[in-house]
């Protein structure tokens, strides 16, 4: 055991957080922490710390246990470099090599009456030094430095306090994975990290040989870096073997047994929120024509030459390390910023819906219900409350003011009024942001099914994978458009085989004549050029469509079998004379078949969907 919470309670002020927690972490064990926002994860490391202590209850704690955890102020003497910095993770192997370096020059002496002692404390160290692997100490810094994205060498010797915030915070991270300890705390590790130090810091944990409990909203990240999850819900801890997928099919059993069996409810916090995003009027054909762009501020440009044609229900994702640029194209899509050179042009009764990741469009003076009720006067306060309250905003939730939210709160906030204003093109800088798990999953509900065009800047690789067709992909001032989602990408990546997607420019259509002239071969293999990409991409979408269907099929399926069960169940006699545990089967019988209404529908609309892409195809040919 290395620590063990037991009937944990702790409350501020009328708000009751831990209720009876109970859970025993063991060595080992690499356990990730989920949660709704304010459900109490913070509060847990703070009590494992020992920064408060619980209300009522015990925590065993083994023998001693040590705990390395990312502070929240920066802990770097005056003028300290940002490597001497993360070297401190050594500070035992330090003191060893400068004890070491003094005995080397008192050694120059060979006339010392002790230099036969001095020798042999220098072996001794020596050996201790070996066996804490100080000989490849500065290597390590440098692998870990470099793994979360301080790549420039000459920053290295650069003192710690002339970085930024997050700078900081990604130095004190990395001088944590160094540190040798029992347990690891982390608190959103990935929150400063590109794609690319995410992954490194994944590889890292995978590879690491101690116990942490980490708490992450990035689900990609937990997937590949926990063996079990804990969620924190109602105040209480409930235990769930293996990663972040397996925790939902192992919740959802739950829930279901839950209803058929004499089991308590099992505890959930998920959240109330139920999103839905309108497209409103339907657009054009074409939404977003970029032509020869560059992107950037005062006439630095970040992305250059950039020409693109984003069609009605295209969905793209901007991805690239951090500071190469996405949030500041996607503000230039969005009017929020004048291109530098080069056109951004809206097609046909285009309606644009934009989402600040800083969340700049919150009156932080006003409050939560005026945010909506400034939209449309016309509204009620009883239509207001209802429409906040599909976001989880509830009684007295709705006159806060903005400034006094947390950061998810704001969030879902700035998300209620985006999608009361609709639109039929979304651009949306970083939604998922200050998200928890659930939150973000009925997110990407609603994006799925949005039936205008989408861009999103996002470094949550499980959003992407949902909602996404096509990767931007922003880097060293270049931006190039693969086909398919992230993880597409990433594994034509490995296989050698990703190449940029070839587009051709969408010219307005000529005038009509009554004899059109004989086109020149160029023209005519330009033109079949183009009818090759639109069937190909009518494919990919017909395959997509098709394969949507089949798993549609394979739920319907398993749900028709379930109800068979059920009704040979409700014929047994052991069943008929349990008058409770038929109700419940009943009910069961009703949820299915609502179910199964639902798959159908949406299966019939999938039908539709392919029957039109066949037509498409059918009339080019």
């Amino acid at each position: 055991m290395l620590y063990r919470f037991e009937n944990i309670e702790k409350s501020y002020g009328p708000h009751d957080i831990l209720k009876g927690a109970t859970w025993q972490h063991n060595p080992g064990e690499k356990v990730g922490l989920v949660g709704r926002n304010g459900a109490g994860k913070t509060t847990l490391f703070k009590l494992l710390l020992r920064q408060e202590e619980p209300d009522h209850g015990q925590i065993q704690r083994s023998s001693g246990m040590t705990i390395g955890h990312v502070g929240q102020h920066l802990d770097a003497e005056p003028g300290m470099s940002l490597f001497d910095f993360v070297e401190t993770a050594f500070a035992n192997v330090l003191d060893i090599e400068r004890k070491m370096r003094g005995i080397e020059h008192d050694l120059a002496d060979a006339l010392r009456p002790d230099h036969d002692r001095l020798l042999e404390k220098y072996s001794d160290l020596q050996h201790q030094y070996e066996l804490a692997d100080g000989y490849t100490l500065h290597s390590e810094v440098e692998r870990v430095l470099t793994g979360v994205g301080f790549n420039d060498k000459a920053d290295w010797q650069r003192p710690i306090h002339e970085f930024s915030g997050g700078q900081q915070n990604r130095a004190m991270l990395a001088r944590v994975l160094l540190t040798r300890v029992d347990l690891l705390l982390l608190d959103e590790p990935t929150n400063h990290l590109d794609l690319k130090g995410i992954e490194f810091l994944e590889e890292f944990l995978q590879s690491f040989k101690g116990s942490y409990l980490l708490i992450s909203h990035d689900r990609t990240f937990l997937n590949r870096a926990v063996e079990k999850i804990i969620e924190l819900a109602h105040g209480r801890l409930v235990e769930y073997n293996g990663n972040y997928e397996k925790f939902l099919e192992l919740r959802a059993e739950r829930k279901m047994l839950a209803k058929l069996d004499e089991l308590d409810r099992p505890e959930s916090d998920e959240t109330l929120a139920t999103f839905k995003l309108d497209a409103g009027p339907r657009s054009g054909a074409i939404s977003l024509t970029v032509d020869r762009l560059d992107a950037g501020y005062a006439e630095k440009p970040v992305v250059s030459g950039l020409t693109m044609t984003v069609r009605r229900g295209e969905r793209y994702a901007i991805m690239g390390p951090n500071g190469s640029g996405k949030s500041t194209l996607l503000k230039t899509f969005a009017g929020r910023l004048p291109p530098l050179g080069g056109l951004v042009t809206y097609g046909h009764n285009v309606q644009v819906g934009y989402y600040d990741q800083t969340l700049g469009d919150l009156n932080q003076k006003g409050k939560v219900i005026d945010e909506v009720w400034d939209l449309d006067h016309n509204q009620t306060e009883e239509e207001v409350r209802n429409y906040l309250a599909r976001f989880s905003f509830f009684e007295d939730d709705v006159f806060k003011k903005t400034r006094d939210l947390s950061g998810g709160e704001k969030g879902r906030l700035a998300l209620a009024k985006i999608m009361y204003n609709g639109g039929n093109l979304m651009l949306l800088d970083e939604p998922t942001n200050h998200l928890d798990v659930y939150t973000r999953e009925a997110l990407e509900e609603a994006l799925e099914s949005f039936t205008g065009a989408l861009i999103v800047v996002s470094h949550d690789r499980y959003f992407i994978d949902r909602v996404a067709e096509n990767i931007l992909l922003v880097e060293d001032g270049q931006a190039e458009i693969y086909h398919g989602n992230y993880s597409d990408l990433v594994e034509r990546m490995k296989a050698g085989t990703a190449t940029p997607a070839l587009h051709v420019a969408v010219a307005p259509p000529p005038a009509i004549r009554p004899t059109p002239p004989a086109r020149s071969a160029a023209a005519l293999s330009l033109n079949a050029r183009g009818d090759r990409s639109e069937q190909k991409k009518r494919e990919r979408r017909i395959r997509k469509v098709e394969e949507e269907m089949t798993a549609i099929e394979t739920r319907i399926a398993a749900a028709e079998e379930e109800r068979e069960r059920n009704d040979l169940l409700l014929c047994a006699e052991e069943v008929y004379r349990d008058g409770e545990r038929m109700k419940k089967i009943q009910a069961r019988n009703v949820d299915l078949k609502s179910m199964i209404d639902l798959l159908y529908g949406k299966w019939e609309t999938l039908a539709k969907e392919k029957e039109e892409s066949q037509s498409e195809g059918a009339a080019v040919l």
